[in-house]
């Protein structure tokens, strides 16, 4: 039989059955047996081991709760407090505590005085907040503003009113009707000749036009004859 190692227990059932429970416990003690050196598995919720040799090990940390994990603990004397664990609680009773051993602080009034100075000194800094604010409540009166608006706003009223009332009564045929005829209307203006006279010729005479032997070193070219 293989003896019983704790730690290859430990890193078997981490490695190979990362969903912890008491059926993960029980598929792992079927699937490789040589794991538990012949133990079976006991408790009341299929959690703990118990080897030949009469050790138990406790192999699931609080056991179907969300934070349940694999561990080895060793339950064999009654757990970590039996008398055969080397770090067993040590036993005795249970002693009340006494308050009236306890000495109990005066109060004092510390931070009073500080806080009742800084106040007093607030005091007129508040009372001219105060004023300030009353002055700029008076002045925003909407007085003012319903004056301005009954003088100007509300006299518009009317005349939209009547803008609005004869736009309702006028028919946009007859304004189509009148933009029609104006292309029928002569305007005897549009095409008025001017009657001023063109300007007069000159009165003298420029003479006869210059001749080749005028400019002997200019070429006048030879028209072609027009037919």
């Amino acid at each position: 039989m293989t003896p019983f190692n704790g730690d290859a227990l430990l890193v078997m059932l981490l490695t190979f059955y990362p969903i912890v429970g008491p059926a993960a416990l029980a598929r792992a003690r079927a699937e490789r047996p040589e794991y538990f050196a012949g133990g079976v598995i006991i408790g009341r919720e299929g959690d703990a081991l118990l080897l030949p040799d009469g050790r138990v090990f406790d192999l699931i940390f609080n056991v179907n709760t969300p934070i349940q994990r694999w561990q080895i603990l060793d339950v064999t004397g009654g757990g970590p407090g039996g008398p055969d664990h080397p770090f067993r609680n040590v036993e005795g009773p249970l002693v009340p505590i006494d308050e009236s051993a306890f000495v109990e602080p005066t109060p004092h009034a510390v931070f009073t005085p500080l806080v009742a100075a800084s106040y007093q000194e607030l005091t007129p800094r508040d009372n001219a907040i105060g004023v300030s604010q009353t002055t700029l409540t008076e002045a925003s009166s909407p007085g003012d503003l319903e004056a301005a608006l009954s003088a100007t706003i509300d006299p518009a009223f009317p005349a939209l009113n009547q803008e609005l009332a004869s736009l309702d009564q006028s028919v946009p045929a007859d304004v189509l009707d009148a933009a029609r005829q104006q292309g029928f209307v002569i305007d005897a203006r549009e095409h008025d000749l001017d009657e001023h006279a063109p300007p007069e010729l000159p009165a003298d005479d420029p003479g006869p036009p210059p001749s080749r032997t005028d400019y002997p070193d200019v070429e006048i070219p030879q028209l072609p004859p027009p037919f």
